[in-house]
């Protein structure tokens, strides 16, 4: 699967191998070149062992080191997928938040 980065990117994440000159947060048990994209500091997706994951820290501390086990994990197999983690979570910039949460009064 081919992860759509033009919606991301519009969504403000950025693509993982730009993360480790902006951050000195890194992961203890995954390698780098696994994390994908981010969006600040707390939604990362990673590839590891054939799977895209969507990585939510609930940590709000601030540490050098984010321990995969603590955080909540989820696969996701489509863009689909993908994206509807992203508005269920609110993983998106200001500009997006305000458009989803009309879109929710809107249909209810």
């Amino acid at each position: 699967m081919v992860i759509n980065s033009v919606i991301l990117n519009k969504f403000g994440w950025t693509e993982g191998q730009y993360y480790s000159w902006r951050s000195g947060l890194s992961f203890s048990d995954i390698h780098l070149s696994e994390m994908k994209f981010h969006y600040l500091d707390n939604f990362f997706i990673i590839y590891k062992d054939d799977v895209h994951y969507f990585i939510i820290n609930k940590n709000k501390k601030k540490k050098k080191e984010i321990e995969l086990l603590s955080c909540e994990k989820y696969k996701f197999s489509s863009n689909g997928e993908l994206f509807k983690l992203i508005i269920k979570h609110e993983a998106f910039n200001a500009d997006y938040q305000r458009h989803f949460k009309i879109n929710k009064i809107l249909n209810k």
